[in-house]
């Protein structure tokens, strides 16, 4: 995203305004020239088109256009640029393990499809009913 010079405010003050309430210093919410600012506050005296800002943030680390999150219910793979709607703690850095469940030993993945059945045959001995 290409941003004049006080764009360069304007969006950092929003970086300021994401870490309230967090460990992350807002400083490190900016990468100059690709990387990650280490200075007290910037000055934003490099060329607009030298910034970037982090979009948000998930796990207690910042999130950047190109950041790859997943989705923690279906494990889907997303931008970091392209979630700004959805909300951060609902992603995750990791993609979460595929879930499964075992079956006479073997472990075996539950569909994809958030539904499933689970049909258990159980052949018990020829015992007689006795009843009174």
């Amino acid at each position: 995203m290409m941003f004049e010079r006080g764009d360069l405010f304007r969006q950092y003050t929003k970086v300021v305004d994401m870490c309230e309430g967090t460990y992350l210093f807002p400083q490190r919410g900016v990468k100059v020239a690709g990387q990650v600012f280490k200075g007290d506050t910037p000055s934003f005296t490099c060329s607009p088109s030298m910034y970037e800002f982090a979009v948000g943030i998930c796990e207690d680390e910042f999130v950047w256009e190109d950041s790859v999150l997943y989705d923690k219910e279906t494990g889907q793979e997303l931008k970091g640029g392209d979630v700004i709607s959805l909300k951060f703690k609902d992603l995750s850095w990791t993609k979460p393990k595929k879930k499964t469940f075992m079956l006479n030993g073997e472990e075996l993945p539950l569909p994809d499809n958030g539904r499933w059945r689970l049909f258990l045959v159980i052949d018990l001995p020829s015992v007689p009913l006795k009843v009174d």
